[in-house]
């Protein structure tokens, strides 16, 4: 190959000299001519440029399509629901996984097949068998309990009241101190006259 077939070889790309290079990424979408060669691997890979994978409904070989993000193809319009860029195949596929995830994972709700008691359903139980075996001790400790929430919600009201009458005392200490009092007022008169 001598210099002049080099250069020919260069103009034309590939140097088999039958024209130039046609780029191998191009958008699939009919009449879309976007060379994908310089964008992103994930538009090379779905064969589909920017514009055409966000549209909400593009022509390909004459269908009306709609790129799917899940699965990276484009379906007739009819497999999606309303304006969603997933199809309905990918968006049950992804549903189920979820659901299976949630149950598999140690220490949520799904994990178990009856749900975990945090020790008051025992309690309350216990508690249930007891009074049916000696309803007169049940009752004088359901009374007992009574008395008791009563106390602490007398003992709480009457902390609340003593803490606003503290606050109270102090806003009123506070606002005493910022104005002057009359009686301290002294004018350079009365100084002199005291003092002679």
């Amino acid at each position: 190959m001598d210099e002049e077939e080099a250069a020919a070889a260069a103009a034309d790309g590939d140097g088999d000299g039958d024209g130039p290079v046609v780029p191998m990424h191009i958008c699939m979408v009919d009449g879309c001519d976007c060379d994908l060669s310089e964008m992103k691997p994930y538009f090379r890979r779905s064969k589909v440029c920017p514009g055409h994978q966000a549209a909400p409904s593009v022509t390909l070989n004459g269908e009306e399509c709609r790129f799917c993000q899940q699965c990276t193809r484009c379906h007739p319009v009819g497999e999606f629901d309303g304006t969603k860029r997933s199809c309905r195949s990918q968006l049950l596929h992804h549903n189920k996984s979820r659901k299976h995830r949630r149950r598999c994972t140690p220490g949520s709700f799904y994990s178990s097949k009856r749900p975990r008691s945090n020790g008051v359903a025992k309690k309350k139980a216990a508690a249930a068998a007891a009074a049916a075996k000696d309803p007169a001790a049940a009752a004088a400790k359901a009374a007992a309990a009574a008395a008791r929430k009563a106390a602490s919600v007398a003992a709480a009201a009457a902390a609340a009241q003593a803490r606003r009458a503290a606050a109270a005392a102090a806003a009123a200490a506070a606002a005493a101190a910022a104005t002057p009092s009359s009686n301290m007022t002294v004018t350079c008169s009365t100084l002199v006259a005291f003092h002679s």
